[in-house]
């Protein structure tokens, strides 16, 4: 359709809702057509400043006109306009909730909306949602999700949102997998559910050749379902090695939304650890970090190829710390800017700040061990910490020759001749090649003999 037609359509629409309202002018019915109307500018014209004032408007009719009859009613199911009512006051509410991030005024409305009807849809599963991503009240949510399931066991986008409830919170793949099968039940060409069910297969589960299936599938039944195509793109390059057919999908995604950060991301990891196309690959993290500015991933890996491909120190620095105050639970980013600020910047309290963090969240990463050991061994001269970092290192990496080398030397110094021997030749038996603990383990055995 061309714009000008797209334009003359949407005016009569709008014209129609006008009169509409008109119509409905001083009866029970005039907030369901206000509402309806507030609901096409949100949903259909994108005009986020004239829906609010229109939702406005419409619970102001609400409050003053149906809610005072409403309270009279001993059974409001009676009523001949709840279903529209209950229908955009949940819309108002998802849309304070999704555009203008006021989820008191939406967590209000939703418990409005199910003092009327418990078992509205609408407000029963985005209210769940509400309360599972935003409000973080995990219980509360599944005792919605599951109210949603019960109430309408025949819709699919209820047991797509309930499954991903499961899989990201509950870590229940088995029960994930179970709400993704039944949604398919329900609709079988549903596209979130065939991405989110192929998403779980791919990675929790990798069936691959299941995964495959689905996402194809999902592609082909919405081309335009931009999460569904980034994410077979994530598939073909990493499980398939299919880097060309990937980039495909990846741009056909980013065409349909250029602000689509994880496809963004997603692009520039393939072309920065595949292509190798440095410059390209900057120039996508960067795209998704003005999509997205607390885009983790994005930060991270833009630090990394700053650091290790530019030498930019200075943006690596500032992109570590913006990765990090993004996430500060991912262990691998702290590690990482713990090892740059240590070796590059040699701001060891602020390396050993991170590194302490990094440990905190997984103590079971070989490298941050190692790198923290050498900062306490070296800088801080702490030989009784540095020992319990490289025991640590070893415990995950039992050939990792570096950190057996050091410990051996540890050992050495202190006089513990057994003990120095046999991790030398532990340290030498990993990596027989390895020059510095074969000289290491010479001189310590020369000045053994110069004692006898």
């Amino acid at each position: 359709m061309s714009s000008t037609n797209l334009q003359n359509e949407m005016k009569t629409s709008e014209t129609k809702y006008l009169g509409q309202i008109a119509d409905a002018k001083n009866t029970d019915g005039e907030a369901i057509s206000i509402g309806a109307f507030a609901k096409y500018l949100a949903e259909v014209k994108d005009d986020v400043k004239e829906a609010e004032k229109q939702y406005k408007k419409m619970l102001s009719v609400f409050r003053e006109r149906n809610e005072p009859q409403l309270r009279q009613l001993p059974n409001p199911a009676g009523y001949p306009q709840l279903p529209g009512l209950c229908l955009y006051l949940a819309s108002y509410a998802q849309f304070l909730s999704e555009c203008r991030k006021d989820y008191d005024a939406a967590e209000d409305l939703y418990q409005q909306v199910l003092a009327l009807d418990d078992t509205h849809l609408l407000a029963l599963g985005n209210y769940a949602v509400l309360l599972h991503t935003v409000r973080k009240k995990y219980d509360q949510a599944e005792q919605y999700y599951e109210a949603a399931t019960q109430a309408h066991p025949k819709h699919a986008s209820v047991w797509v949102k309930f499954g991903n409830f499961k899989k990201h919170v509950r870590q229940d793949h088995v029960g994930a997998e179970e709400c993704y099968q039944l949604a398919l039940k329900s609709n079988a060409n549903h596209p979130d559910a065939l991405g989110n069910y192929a998403v779980l297969l791919h990675g929790a589960l990798q069936r691959y050749g299941e995964a495959e299936e689905l996402y194809q599938r999902a592609v082909t039944v919405d081309p335009s379902h931009v999460n569904n195509l980034g994410n077979y793109a994530l598939f073909l390059a990493d499980v398939r090695d299919k880097p060309l057919e990937a980039e495909k999908y990846y741009q056909k995604a980013i065409g349909l939304d250029p602000k689509h950060a994880n496809s963004l991301y997603n692009y520039a990891v393939m072309l920065d650890s595949t292509r190798k196309d440095f410059v390209k690959a900057e120039k996508y993290y960067r795209q998704a970090i003005a999509s997205n500015a607390k885009h983790a991933f994005s930060h991270y890996n833009l630090a990394v190829l700053l650091e290790e491909v530019k030498k930019d120190y200075d943006g690596a620095e500032q992109h570590f710390e913006l990765a990090i105050a993004a996430n500060p639970r991912d262990a691998l980013a702290l590690g990482d800017a713990a090892t740059f600020f240590k070796n590059v910047r040699k701001n060891y309290d602020r390396a050993e700040e991170l590194f302490k963090a990094s440990i905190e969240q997984d103590d079971t990463c070989a490298s941050v061990l190692y790198n923290y050991g050498n900062l306490l061994k070296n800088v801080r001269q702490n030989n009784e910490e540095a020992e319990e970092m490289y025991i640590m290192t070893i415990k995950q990496e039992p050939k990792h020759a570096d950190a057996l080398g050091n410990l051996a030397n540890l050992y050495a110094t202190r006089g513990d001749v057994k003990k120095a021997k046999a991790t030398y030749e532990k340290a030498l038996r990993a990596k027989p090649e390895h020059s510095e603990n074969k000289m290491n383990y010479l001189k310590f055995k020369n000045k053994m003999a110069n004692k006898k």
